[in-house]
């Protein structure tokens, strides 16, 4: 367990969501934000658009913990999706919080 909110059914206590670090966590927002899950490519987004993301990721404290259920894809292993939690077809993105603030950032596709 890695510290993060609990609910009374058990969200998100599932191992399946992974604590990435602050530098994957803006490539990651990047790439949910700017390619489709369902036609786009999968390369890393571009730089200008990694930048924005890690821009507004820096307004949580040091010490912020960023969650994913894409951590693979973004360690460089294939892509896909570890949990879901909608019932999309398709779904990534970035739960984030520090001891002020949070933010979800989930994006759903359909094939």
């Amino acid at each position: 367990m890695i510290g993060y909110p609990t609910s009374q059914d058990g969200w998100p206590d599932k191992e399946e969501l992974r604590q990435i670090e602050l530098g994957k966590a803006a490539e990651l927002l990047a790439f949910v934000a700017t390619k489709s899950l369902a036609y786009g490519g999968f390369g890393p987004p571009r730089e200008s658009y990694r930048k924005s993301a890690a821009a507004a990721l820096g307004d949580l404290e040091s010490g912020a913990v960023f969650l994913t259920n894409t951590a693979d894809w973004v360690s460089g292993g294939p892509v896909g999706w570890s949990v879901h939690l909608t019932n999309a077809t398709l779904e990534a993105g970035l739960i984030a919080y520090d001891a002020q603030q949070a933010m979800i950032y989930w994006v759903e596709e359909e094939a």
